[in-house]
């Protein structure tokens, strides 16, 4: 029956539908289609949250037109980057708070298929975003490349992120190479990332202010 188009007159029903057929992780469902859908409450957000991390079949997923508020979107966000099979496959859903909760789920579970990361102008803004990009920031291996540019950090935020990276030996070996105009986070950690890469460029690096 999953496969078979039922017309239920009412949006609210076509919605529910869809969400139970990513749940039950309907191997013909590859790209579904939410957009609009009034996913606009935490019961519809969480059913679908938990949907989605049981799914392991789609590589589309269109959510555009949604209310979704700012718990919702985490929650969508990270059951899709916390779901290793949807993990760079269910990339752009339209709702950028949700495309960039999934982003910082991918750098929290070290993602390997992860090593240019692009969050600018991702709106992280306030002190769960950053927090969270900072914690992710702490358990990360495999990033090489992260631009920032455009997010409104506070001097607390922007703190928090930079000790993060500059923290992580694993991180800084890589030489990884962070790009936007916050030189509160970038200037400290480009320096140490090339020298803990033997960067003979640099001779002497200063780290004061």
């Amino acid at each position: 029956m999953c496969g078979v188009g039922v017309d239920v007159g009412v949006q609210a029903g076509t919605t529910w539908a869809t969400i139970a057929r990513i749940a039950a992780d309907d191997a013909t469902l590859a790209a579904a289609d939410l957009a609009e859908s009034g996913i606009d409450d935490a019961t519809a957000a969480g059913a679908l949250a938990d949907a989605l991390k049981r799914n392991t079949h789609l590589t589309a997923l269109k959510l555009g037109g949604n209310a979704f508020g700012e718990d919702a979107a985490r929650a969508v966000g990270e059951a899709i980057g916390g779901n290793e099979a949807l993990r760079g496959v269910v990339v752009d859903v339209g709702v950028q708070a949700v495309t960039t909760w999934a982003t910082i789920a991918r750098i929290a579970a070290d993602d390997a298929t992860l090593a240019a990361t692009d969050l600018s102008n991702a709106g992280i803004d306030d002190a769960a975003a950053t927090g969270a990009l900072a914690d992710a920031l702490k358990r990360n291996t495999h990033l090489k490349e992260l631009k920032l540019g455009g997010n409104a950090f506070g001097d607390d935020a922007a703190r928090a992120v930079r000790d993060a990276l500059c923290a992580n030996a694993a991180l800084l070996a890589n030489g990884i190479a962070v790009e936007g105009e916050d030189a509160r986070i970038g200037d400290v950690v480009n320096v140490l990332a090339r020298i803990a890469t033997n960067d003979e460029a640099i001779a002497a690096a200063d780290l004061h202010g």
